[in-house]
């Protein structure tokens, strides 16, 4: 992932939008919420395939602490500095203990340890750029999971996120239903099979390879042609290689990535708009599939593979796990 990609992140950090309460329901005691739900001081959502934490931009820090009558202890610590936002959450009750901690370098890190008798510790790790990882200690082992978003972690982990990921975020935020939404965001991936964006991208490829053309003209004219696209080219200039890219490129991508940035939550829409041409994304749709879904899934790669790649749907689950192997080492870097 290019590095271009944190500097979106960074942006989505702190939004200026007001801000509604977290989690709250009519049947739930006020008492009972968290601290983010009562303070209303900061938004957990999913912006860019990344959490985004959302505050108001009003340059104070803040503090707040539950009190000593109820069952849970919580501190909350906000602080605002410039663009960025260093932040501490924590709570503890006899049944385990939850932590979540953004760092002055944007670093995004969500512990929850269970104390019951099958005590577990998951972490959800999100640095400022590059890969997300969720790791899970129980019983003595250890286990690490990487992607490049929660989304592509949502659809290549789907038991992972259901049993840890999902319940860890919802924790904080009641009201996120982050499995409706995955469950979204991979039926809209798989009604979108078959679409063909070849010739979309590699019209994106040339209007990238004319932001250095000699006539001004023409980079000012593949410039506006960019970001006439709108926010799914933020996502594909991302992936794009910036070793590949000569300076005045380069100056171009950054600009146009940073102008485009929506701190606004992402729908399926938006999502699939930018995963329907990644290859990874559909070989976790083949490898978690049923018939069906397998089918549309192989049949899409094939046009994106531009050939008609080894895998076959209706092979028995031992066939198939090889055969995903094979692709895999292949298509998923």
């Amino acid at each position: 992932m290019w590095s271009r990609i944190a500097s979106f992140s960074a942006f989505a950090l702190v939004a200026i939008q007001p801000l509604w309460a977290l989690g709250q329901t009519s049947s739930e005691p006020s008492s009972g919420l968290s601290l983010f739900a009562r303070t209303n001081w900061v938004r957990l959502e999913v912006v860019g395939g990344r959490i985004a934490v959302l505050t108001h931009r009003c340059g104070q820090s803040r503090s707040a602490s539950s009190d000593d009558t109820e069952p849970a202890r919580q501190q909350l610590n906000v602080q605002l500095r410039g663009n960025s936002l260093v932040m501490r959450y924590e709570r503890e009750d006899q049944f385990g203990r939850r932590e979540m901690v953004v760092d002055e370098d944007g670093t995004l890190r969500i512990t929850a340890l269970q104390y019951e008798a099958d005590p577990r510790e998951v972490t959800l790790h999100q640095p400022l750029e590059g890969k997300l990882s969720v790791t899970v200690e129980s019983g003595g082992s250890l286990s690490q999971t990487s992607a490049v978003s929660l989304w592509h972690l949502i659809l290549a982990e789907p038991q992972l996120c259901e049993q840890h990921v999902t319940p860890l975020l919802e924790s904080l935020r009641p009201d996120w239903r982050i499995a409706e939404q995955g469950e979204a965001v991979r039926g809209s991936l798989l009604a979108a099979a078959g679409t063909d964006v070849l010739v979309q991208r590699a019209q994106w490829r040339k209007w990238v390879a004319e932001l250095s053309h000699t006539n001004f003209q023409k980079r000012q004219a593949a410039d506006r042609a960019l970001r006439a696209v709108g926010q799914p080219m933020i996502a594909w200039l991302n992936r794009l290689d910036a070793e590949e890219l000569d300076a005045e490129q380069r100056q171009r991508v950054r600009r146009i990535c940073a102008e485009l940035a929506d701190p606004s939550a992402d729908s399926p829409e938006r999502v699939v708009s930018w995963l329907v041409d990644d290859k990874a994304v559909w070989l976790s749709l083949i490898a978690n599939g049923d018939l069906d879904e397998r089918i549309a899934a192989s049949e899409h790669l094939s046009k994106l593979c531009r050939r008609t790649i080894p895998f076959d749907p209706r092979a028995s689950q031992d066939q198939r796990q090889t055969q995903m192997r094979a692709l895999m080492a292949r298509y998923a870097q």
